[in-house]
């Protein structure tokens, strides 16, 4: 069985959504024995342990905790940033220093929101082509022919305006060359000089990024990887099949099909479950996932039986 490589980062505001998630890896990616890391600060050890136990009792998924004990570094970051962004938000910056140095590679995906409901064995074993990340665009430039931002535009206001607003590739899901960064030592430090260069070039200008994949876009622009960034007739110029943002273009699902992983912008937990019936996508890879999830740690609680295969 094929070994893959999966993290997150969150504090227990969000913790309760990851047992969802767990559940779309359990379902969706039950081929695979995953490495399951939640970087965290703050999240009780109640929750930590039901985690554990919920991920031993679905099989396929080694739950593995990564305490980051000093956040004071990380905060620097936030008063820079567009926005409320939990400290934890940033965790992935650096996160090869946490992690095991026999793993080169890892899949970042946010707390909760993000969903697995097919395949993702093109996107993980995805060649780097020697760059640091691996993702979908969501900011394009259209004064280039392949749409892509790259280190000159970085000299241009009107550009770097587009590429502090949304960054240029969503964070929701994205691929992480672990070798690349212990070989290159990234820190914090290298992601705060290159924000502080831009300050100094635009002394005039109001420099601020929007959260973790503004500041990751600006460090990295150029030295990313994208998965099927040009449109065509089939596939739709926003279509991003392993980070398909629902919430933001309900025409997204239409022009394609299911796309292999999905990012809820619009939150389903905060939403009644009738609102989504009519809409199922919401329905079908949220709010039954979540039935079951309650199902079975309850099962879970009361026995030692196994939870059945949707496979």
């Amino acid at each position: 069985m094929e070994k893959i490589n999966i993290m997150t980062s969150c504090n227990e505001n969000l913790v309760t959504y990851i047992f969802v998630q767990l559940k779309s890896i359990n379902v969706h990616l039950n081929d695979k024995q995953v490495d399951f890391y939640l970087f965290y600060h703050d999240i009780s050890e109640d929750s930590l342990n039901t985690l554990e136990k919920y991920s031993s009792y679905l099989g396929n998924i080694n739950f593995i905790r990564i305490y980051i004990e000093n956040i004071e570094p990380y905060k620097e970051i936030i008063n820079l940033s567009v926005g409320s962004w939990p400290v934890e938000t940033y965790f992935s910056l650096e996160c090869q220093k946490y992690l095991p140095e026999t793993i080169d590679r890892i899949l970042y995906i946010d707390a909760g929101d993000v969903i697995f409901c097919k395949s993702i064995d093109e996107y993980y074993n995805h060649d780097f082509f020697d760059k640091y990340l691996i993702g979908t665009p969501i900011v394009y430039n259209t004064n280039k022919e392949d749409l892509l931002f790259y280190p000159e535009d970085l000299m241009d206001y009107d550009q770097v305006q587009k590429i502090l607003f949304r960054g240029i590739f969503n964070s929701g899901s994205y691929l992480i060359n672990l070798k690349k960064f212990r070989q290159k030592n990234i820190s914090l430090t290298d992601y705060l000089e290159v924000f502080y260069n831009l300050r100094k070039r635009f002394p005039d200008k109001k420099i601020i990024f929007f959260g973790d994949q503004g500041i990751l876009s600006l460090l990295f622009i150029g030295e990313i990887t994208y998965i099927k960034i040009s449109p065509s007739e089939n596939i739709h110029l926003f279509y991003m099949p392993y980070n398909c943002m629902i919430g933001l273009d309900p025409k997204i699902s239409e022009l394609t099909g299911t796309p292999k992983i999905l990012h809820f912008i619009k939150k389903p937990w905060k939403y009644p479950v009738g609102i989504f019936e009519s809409e199922e996508i919401f329905y079908n890879y949220w709010h039954v996932l979540n039935r079951i999830v309650c199902l079975e740690l309850s099962l879970m609680c009361n026995s030692n039986q196994k939870p059945p295969s949707y496979g």
